[in-house]
């Protein structure tokens, strides 16, 4: 499946990606596992985030009910800190 990844605030400015298009699989695990070793590669470790699916926390997905579409998104979100 062809998925769009989308990195946000801080985090494209560091890795000087906003946008990419990628090819995982359309089992959700197992295509999720490939989006954030492509993201970790991305930040080199160093940069906390969360992810959203479809617009959605990935805490919200069923993983074992939801299957990756191709079109579908993935949105790499900036861990804001502070106080």
């Amino acid at each position: 499946m062809t998925i769009s990844l989308k990195m946000l605030g801080s985090i494209a400015a560091q890795t000087g990606v906003a946008e990419l298009a990628m090819e995982v699989d359309g089992n959700f695990r197992r295509g999720m596992a490939e989006v954030k070793a492509r993201v970790d590669a991305l930040t080199e470790g160093k940069i906390p985030y969360q992810m959203a699916y479809n617009g959605a926390f990935l805490a919200r997905v069923d993983v074992e009910a939801h299957r990756i579409q191709d079109g579908d998104q993935f949105l790499v979100l900036p861990v804001v800190l502070g106080g």
